[in-house]
């Protein structure tokens, strides 16, 4: 328990400790006779009273909120420092005994000073911060992750200090402006603010701030003078404003490393702004470039020289272009400017006829194209004219290119590529056939009937480890011979000739996921098959039959079998057969009322169920077995859940979802539990009348709003049954 909850008992019997040590004549001593500031020894006692009084609450507290938790770890740390610090005085008296000395030492006080922040939950459940005003000399703190975190109070601009500020993945909407009197901040980061909409008017008086990150946030403007952050060297994003107020060439002069997003680029007016930005003689690695989302240009050649302009550095490895409104794209994408080039996103560029020979990029190792609605055939250009296109290349995706109908051919372009992705490409009449190295291929959204055979050809390639296939009913995989390598086969809305999914063609397949195979009703087997881990079937109407003397797959850990109508019988002697298996999901399949013979397989550790009928009977064909610890019910229509004997003893996790007619518990059934959820219950009316069971430690009440007002209301009837849960969560989601 000690390793991994913190008590505040624990706390508190340092923290007297301490108050003992901090009070005894030797440490005041020691502190005056060095004319060391006697208000550190007044602050740090406050700060271990602020701490003791606070640890008995978040000794509660943390069992629920998550937070909490982790300040009680912060503060753990923090106490071990104040401990060092202690003993320090300790050596040090004694060293200056031994020696007969006293000279001015180094004392190490400062981090306890420094780090500690009080985050307290009040009981309405909102989260507000107290920065103790006797930190005056905090340096960097962090409250990334923090989700609660709505608003940050005006006190932070008191923390004249401050070098680091991190308040990503927060819930703050805005900063407040106090946030610019921090002129000592270095470090700003606002990353996945998903809610926060502006950055602070002041901005440009943190003079000495080097690094302002805020990517994944709402923000899409420059604040007023921010092109007077001269100090700047990282900087996640910009928005050019069409008035001017910020504009790339305010990027001219900062010495700006790192990566980069250069936000409507239509706003420039002047190519000569985009010049003046000096991208060329910055140590960009990461680049985007974007133009406002169906952006129609009025001028393609202007649209040309902008992005001529705005040509990043030889070291860039990482270029992005969204939504370029020209037809042509600038010489720099593709000669000796950007030979260390690693990846390349085009997207949307709508006005675009041709693409550019990106087949001369040596180093580049990831290739995407999206939404190049104008381009119609990709030619022999493309490569460019080096005797091995594409040396380098690992990863291409072509992806809804409405127009796209030819590629075509080069000898020896591709030889490294490995993963090969085709989506939503209706027109394109086949796919490359020599690409005898690929070993991900990735084909999704309909295509030509007349790019069948190609496709077979490339399926049937001997390096091929993973074959993914979604919407493309007509596709087929050819089965005339054995798949020696492949190891993860995704077939979705897909190959609607398939009927019978032989596993001894793949005698490597460690991942068999099939999605609405619509005509799919048989998997056979005639050898045991040494590799398969993982069966998902989902959705096949028509599925009906395992192998007739069960599924030999020594290694399967997972099977999951959702709304397949037609399947009456599991696989049989899956004790025996399936000795691995941990997980078994049974959803939807109202054929299937019983276990087979034998029992469920010795080492099942989880199982979601469905069908009451099979619930009735797991406890019957469960044996010997004792590994069973959870349990998931969803969909099931009953009204009392569960009954004394239909639980297994061995079950310690219990899960509900979506049983609308369930209205009552019964106390017996839930004995031997210590973590129950229940979710999507909208008639369960109450908790057991006698209460959980003490074993309970763990409760979660989702979208269960008669169950909520019981247990969250102040005056709720089911307060007092869950007043012993160290971990509960009781929440409406939409």
């Amino acid at each position: 328990m000690a390793a991994e909850l913190v008590g505040g008992s624990l706390l508190s019997a340092f923290v007297n400790v301490a108050f003992d040590r901090l009070a005894s004549f030797e440490v005041l001593d020691f502190f005056r006779r060095r004319k060391l500031d006697e208000k550190l020894l007044s602050n740090l006692n406050i700060m271990l009273h602020s701490i003791n009084a606070l640890a008995d609450d978040a000794e509660q507290k943390q069992f629920t909120y998550p937070h909490v938790k982790a300040w009680l770890f912060a503060v753990k740390e923090a106490v071990f420092d104040a401990e060092d610090l202690l003993n320090e005085i300790d050596y040090e008296l004694t060293r200056c005994q031994v020696e007969a000395e006293i000279e001015p030492q180094t004392i190490t006080y400062k981090k306890f000073g420094e780090v500690i922040l009080i985050i307290i939950l009040d009981n309405s459940g909102f989260w507000y911060m107290k920065l103790f005003s006797n930190f005056k000399f905090l340096r960097v703190l962090s409250l990334d992750q923090y989700s609660e975190l709505r608003e940050v109070p005006d006190s932070i601009g008191d923390l004249k200090h401050l070098n680091s500020l991190d308040l990503s993945r927060t819930g703050i909407q805005k900063l407040p402006n106090s946030t610019c009197l921090l002129y000592n901040l270095l470090i700003l980061k606002l990353n996945y603010c998903s809610s926060l909409e502006e950055l602070p008017l002041d901005l440009h008086k943190l003079t000495k701030l080097r690094c302002l990150e805020f990517k994944y946030t709402k923000v899409t403007k420059m604040p007023m003078h921010f092109g007077e952050l001269k100090n700047l060297q990282v900087l996640s994003a910009v928005f050019v404003d069409k008035n001017n107020e910020f504009s790339t060439k305010h990027l001219g002069g900062l010495n700006l490393h790192g990566g980069l997003s250069i936000n409507e680029v239509q706003n420039i007016i002047n190519p000569l702004d985009a010049l003046e930005a000096n991208l060329k003689n910055k140590d960009l690695v990461k680049l985007e470039l974007k133009w406002k989302s169906n952006y129609i240009p009025n001028d393609p050649r202007k649209e040309k020289k902008v992005l001529e302009n705005l040509q990043p550095s030889k070291n860039v490895k990482h270029l992005s272009i969204k939504s370029y409104g020209g037809t042509q794209f600038p010489r720099w994408v593709f000669d000796n400017s950007l030979s260390n080039l690693v990846s390349l996103r085009l997207e949307d560029c709508k006005y675009c006829l041709c693409l550019p020979p990106l087949g001369l990029l040596s180093s580049l190792k990831t290739l995407e194209i999206r939404g190049l609605d104008g381009i119609v055939s990709i030619g022999v250009e493309f490569y460019g004219n080096s005797s091995s296109s594409f040396a380098s290349l690992e990863r291409l995706t072509f992806s809804k290119m409405k127009e796209l109908e030819e590629c075509e051919r080069k000898t020896a372009a591709f030889p490294r590529l490995e993963t090969l992705t085709v989506y939503q490409c209706p027109k394109l009449k086949g796919l490359p056939d020599q690409l005898v190295n690929v070993k991900y291929l990735d084909i999704s959204g309909s295509m030509k009937a007349s790019c069948l055979e190609r496709s077979e050809h490339t399926v049937s390639h001997n390096s091929l480890k993973d074959l993914n296939f979604c919407a493309f009913p007509i596709m087929n995989i050819p089965m005339g011979r054995s798949y020696d390598l492949l190891v993860k086969i995704e077939i979705t809305s897909s190959c609607d000739s398939l009927t019978t999914f032989p596993l001894d063609f793949f005698p490597n397949l460690k991942d068999l996921l099939l999605y609405f195979c619509r005509n799919l009703q048989i998997i056979s087997q005639k050898h045991t098959h040494n590799r398969l881990k993982h069966l998902t079937i989902f959705g096949c109407s028509r599925f009906d039959s395992f192998p007739s003397e069960g599924l030999s797959a020594p290694r399967l850990q997972i099977i999951g079998i959702y709304r397949a109508e037609n399947l009456k019988l599991l696989p049989k002697r899956m004790q025996i057969l399936l000795p691995s298996l941990i997980l078994l999901q049974i959803m939807d399949c109202p054929k299937v009322e019983m276990f087979p013979d034998g029992g469920l397989p010795p080492n099942v550790e989880d199982v979601s169920l469905s069908s009451f009928k099979l619930m009735a009977s797991l406890r019957e064909t469960l044996g010997t077995n004792t590994c069973l610890q959870s349990l998931s019910i969803e969909n099931m229509d009953v009204e009392f859940f569960p009954d004394e004997v239909l639980l297994p003893h061995s079950i310690t996790s219990l899960r509900i979802y979506d049983c609308p007619n369930l209205k009552k518990m019964h106390y017996k059934g839930l004995c031997h539990l210590s973590s129950l959820t229940l979710s999507s219950c909208p008639n369960l009316q109450c908790l057991p009348e006698d209460g959980l069971p003490k074993s309970i430690s763990s409760l979660e009440i989702c979208n269960c709003p008669l169950l909520e007002q019981r247990c969250q209301n102040p005056e709720g009837q089911d307060r007092i049954k869950i007043a012993h849960i160290q971990k509960l969560s009781v929440r409406s989601e939409v």
